[in-house]
This record gives structure tokens, sequence and C-alpha cells, in this order.
């Protein structure tokens, strides 16, 4: 099994210039921030993260989707694609609660998976739990790999 160490970009820190210089600079500054309005960017159209694994029956597509309903997406294939489209909605009011800052992803999204050379599109299933989405592709038998007995003479 091989293991795929991914390194996520970092910032540098610079005390001087990322932080207000006193403690009271300091509290307001995080106050301001904490409460400040979402971006407008956050309701651009937007792709869920994904991971893809393969083992020896076939594929899986695992998206990050949390805290949709089953009616805000669906998941489609056509012409060798695989697609996932939907859109998560602005969080709602409840109970007299007010968002005053959003920081998840909101509005339309749209991933879009090309179907191995190997795997057959018509036995895509999808699975949905726990704010996952498991799409499966199986490998199309015929195109396996098998054994080929050696006859000696």
């Amino acid at each position: 099994m091989k293991t795929i160490i991914v390194m996520t970009s970092l910032a540098i820190f610079h005390p001087n210039l990322d932080a207000p210089a006193s403690d009271v600079d300091r509290r307001s500054h995080v106050a301001a921030s904490s409460f400040s309005e979402a971006p407008e960017t956050l309701r651009e159209p937007w792709s869920p993260s994904a991971d893809v694994a393969e083992d020896e029956t076939g594929y899986s597509i695992i998206l990050e989707l949390p805290g949709l309903a089953r009616d805000d997406f669906d998941v489609t294939v056509q012409d060798g694609w695989i697609r996932v489209t939907g859109e998560r909605p602005m969080p709602e009011e409840t109970n007299g609660r007010l968002f005053n800052r959003i920081e998840r992803r909101i509005g339309e999204f749209n991933r879009k998976f090309r179907v191995p050379a190997d795997a057959d599109e018509s036995t895509v299933a999808a699975e949905y739990r726990d704010g996952l989405l498991t799409v499966n592709v199986a490998k199309d038998s015929e195109r396996l790999a098998r054994k080929v007995e050696i006859a000696f003479s």
C-alpha cells in the first residue's frame, strides 16, 4: 500500500504586521473579525472536496457535502462522465437566531469525473451518509486482467 503525503501551503506569520500591538487592540481585532459579514466569494459557484479511491473491483469518489438535504444535489452519468451538481442554500434564521458569520461555502456547486476506461458506467451507484456522498462504479469484469493458463507441450 502506498502512502501519499499531501502538504498544504503555509502562510508565513509576521507578528509585527499581522497582529495588533496591544492586548486591547488584539481583543478588538478578534471581535471585529469574528462578526464581520461573509464575503461575497462564499456565494460564487464552488467545488466540494473529493477523494478518489480504487481497489480491484472498482472506484469510489467521496465528496464532502455536509448539511445538505436529498433535494439539494444530483448525481448523473452521461457520455463517460459522472457529474455531481447541486446547491447549498443560505442558512435560514431559526428560533430567532441570525448568523453573524458564515464560512461554509453556499450556492451552486459542480464536480465532474471521467469514468475510467476499465469501469462499467452502468453500475454507478451513490450513497449519502454523515455528510459524505460516495459514488461507486464497478470495473468492467470483461476488461479486468485475468490469469492465462500456459499449455506445455
